[in-house]
Formats: structure tokens, sequence, C-alpha cells
């Protein structure tokens, strides 16, 4: 079998900033609250050993965005990871987590990243392992 999984608490910003890292912790509570884990993909090795996998092995997939890889930065960093995060805007409000104000410095921060001085880095993990048939 083969997992794919990413990991939000992997996500590296230049320049750092707490209003970014707040919109994406809100999306990581979320992900929590309904039962999801933002951060699984640090956990697959376990998740795999414990369900009974053997020979499991787990490679990090990062992706770096800067001004050197430029289809990446509207392709990855707007489109898929702003995008994702963006996507918990009103459920981080309902669930008191965050407010207009600070939600909308948290994008323009996450966009920053975009800009030719800033990189963003997250991580995917792909997790291979086998289990025997019975």
């Amino acid at each position: 079998m083969t997992v794919i999984e990413g990991d939000h608490g992997s996500v590296i910003f230049h320049p750092e900033s707490p209003a970014a890292r707040h919109v994406v912790d809100c999306l990581i509570e979320l992900q929590h609250q309904s039962g999801g884990d933002g951060n699984i993909g640090r956990r697959l090795y376990p998740m795999l050993t414990d369900a009974g996998f053997s020979r499991v092995t787990v490679t990090p997939a990062p992706v770096s965005v800067d001004a050197g890889h430029p289809e990446l930065v509207e392709g990855f960093t707007e489109k898929i990871f702003i995008a994702m995060v963006e996507a918990s805007r009103e459920a981080a409000f309902r669930a008191g987590l965050s407010d207009p104000v600070r939600w909308k410095a948290g994008i323009a921060a996450l966009r920053r990243t975009k800009e030719p001085d800033g990189t963003l880095y997250y991580s995917f993990f792909k997790a291979n392992a086998i289990k025997k048939r019975r």
C-alpha cells in the first residue's frame, strides 16, 4: 500500500509571521474538532505498524516554494495551500477560533510569502507498506 498525506504543522514560511501561523493553526484545530488530523503525515509510520503492516517506509516529500520556482508560487502557494486554509474561514469564525481582522492579517501574511523574497515550505509524507493476506 502507498499512502501520501500532508502535515499542516510542517509549514514554514518567510517572513515568519504569528498571523500566518494563526490561520494555519485554526485549520489544524478545526480538523481535530471534526475527528481529523491535520498533522497526520508525521504519524504514518506508527499508524501503519499498529495496523499490522510490515516493511513500512516513510519518506518526506517536501514542497519548497520561492522565486526560484515561479510555477509553484501561484500553483502551490495560492491555489493549493492558501485556498485550503481560506476554505476554513467561516468555520474558524463559528468555532470562535478567529475573527475577521485576525483572519485577514493571517491570509495577507501567507500571501506575503509569494513575494520575491518570500518562501513557503510544506511537507507531504509518502508511506509504503505491506500487509499479508490471511
